[in-house]
Formats: structure tokens, sequence, C-alpha cells
């Protein structure tokens, strides 16, 4: 039987071994590329939509936009947290094209929101605070009326 180390001795253990603790931690939290701090920027300045009286806002990840900004979609994982950080906002979203229709990511900023029940209701999955799933139609702009329509529902 094994048991689990609880993260703060893991961490101990790794800085007893040598482990640079400071410069782990400026690379994981404090540090990105400046093609992606634009391709943020950019985004909440041009691209984010809000709606639901400001409680929902998402953005589509377009080709263009990441070419713009001379970034790939694997860079941009941490922008949907970079969104869910405005003020007010419950729910989140990042739209970005698949070959099956649409991939979204979500974020609620509250468990009573829960954003699971709507990526399983379009074969996703996921926890209550994070979820994703595909929406599997020809446009951005059907995409953003599925969306918006599950989203809305939940904020009501």
């Amino acid at each position: 039987m094994t048991t689990q180390m609880p993260l703060y001795f893991a961490k101990l253990q790794l800085i007893d071994l040598g482990a640079d603790y400071n410069y782990i931690v400026k690379g994981m939290y404090f540090a990105k590329p400046l093609e992606v701090m634009t391709l943020e920027s950019d985004i909440v300045l041009e691209h984010m939509k809000i709606t639901c009286n400001g409680k929902f806002a998402y953005a589509y990840l377009s080709e263009k936009l990441l070419d713009k900004h001379k970034t790939k979609y694997k860079d941009t994982e941490g922008t949907i947290d970079y969104i869910r950080t405005i003020n007010g906002l419950i729910i989140t979203a990042i739209i970005s094209k698949d070959k099956d229709g649409f991939k979204v990511s979500l974020r609620s900023n509250n468990a009573d929101y829960p954003v699971n029940t709507i990526a399983q209701e379009m074969s996703g999955g996921g926890h209550k605070l994070a979820a994703g799933c595909t929406i599997k139609v020809d446009t951005i702009e059907e995409a953003e009326k599925v969306l918006f329509k599950k989203v809305s529902s939940i904020l009501k």
C-alpha cells in the first residue's frame, strides 16, 4: 500500500535534492513569451465578447489571430485563465476551430454555475469549474449561438 505525500512535503524534498524553487515558480507562473502576451492583450481589447450582463466572456482563437501573433494554439493554454480574472465574470470560454467543428474550453468561477453540464450536453466532459467539448457546426457564428444558449440557460 502506498501513501500519497502531501504536496508541501514533496516540494521540500525537491528543494532538498537541489531544485531551484524560485526558478520553477517563475517559469510556471511569472513568465510568458511576448507573442502570447500580445495575443492575450489583443483578445481582450479587440476579440473578446462579454454577454449575459457581464457574467460570460468568450473569445475565438482563429488561425488568423494566432498567425498575427506568431503563436500556436498549444501556447495559449493559460489564456482562458487570463480572461477569467476579469471582475464580475462567472463563466469564460475559449473557442478554436477543430476538424469536427469548434473546440470549446470552459471555466467557471463559481461552482453554483457548473460548466461540466454544458460540456456533457455536447459529448464533452470535465468538472464543475473546468470542462471542454466540441460544438459540431460549420461556422463560428453557429458555434457562438449554441454556446450562448447553453451558458445563458445556466446564468439565468
